[in-house]
């Protein structure tokens, strides 16, 4: 009996043990985590946040539209970012008021600087012309035309040591652009322009010849 007491004893104080290290891991698994976050918090002194007011905007077919957004700057060290966009965008994209813009530490979203894109929409739909680029029309058929991408904000790359450069904040924001497609009925004036010269033709032919009769058999 005190052997099966002892072997009880001895069983408690391994689990106790087990237990005691777990809870010991699981405190320094915490410290780390605590000090891993404090410290990028202090060395995140600088960054850049962008504001917008939509993701999606609807345009027309040879329309320019602009879209404004906000630049940023909440942290206590000044940051020059660079105003990107993304590949689709540039397909459309025409002019943007600002490339790089200088971000002065403490910038709160309210007193965020102003940054507007252009954007310059041609004629995406197809036409149904029945000659050439003359008697078409547009049914507006198909599936909308959508050009999406992001607007790009990243810190200006600094030159490195070795030669490189490196950046070390950015933020974004999606935009689409959804072409409005605008039914055009067929546009018949130039046939009937070509018809009413081809009258004008035939029918000053015909005069022409009845008189050049007339004369060659007077009365």
């Amino acid at each position: 009996m005190k052997i099966h007491s002892s072997s009880k004893v001895y069983l408690q104080q391994e689990q106790d043990a087990k237990e005691y290290t777990m809870k010991t891991l699981k405190l320094l698994i915490i410290l780390l985590i605590s000090l891993a976050t404090v410290s990028s918090m202090v060395n995140a002194r600088k960054g850049v946040g962008i504001l917008w007011s939509t993701e999606t905007v609807v345009v027309n077919e040879n329309e320019e539209r602009c879209v404004e957004y906000g630049l940023y700057n909440p942290w206590d060290e000044d940051i020059t970012v660079n105003l990107e966009t993304s590949k689709e965008i540039n397909e459309i994209l025409k002019t943007k008021d600002v490339d790089t813009v200088n971000i002065v530490a403490f910038t709160t979203h309210e007193n965020s600087i102003p940054a507007k894109l252009c954007f310059d929409v041609p004629e995406v739909y197809e036409k149904d012309c029945l000659i050439g680029n003359v008697l078409c029309e547009k049914r507006c058929d198909q599936e909308p035309i959508v050009y999406g991408g992001e607007i790009i904000v990243s810190e200006k790359p600094t030159a490195t040591q070795n030669g490189g450069s490196s950046t070390s904040s950015s933020a974004s924001s999606r935009l689409n652009v959804k072409v409005n497609c605008t039914p055009e009925a067929r546009n018949l004036i130039p046939l009937y322009l070509v018809i009413i010269v081809i009258l004008v033709i035939v029918i000053a032919s015909m005069l022409y010849q009845k008189r050049k009769i007339q004369k060659g058999n007077p009365i």
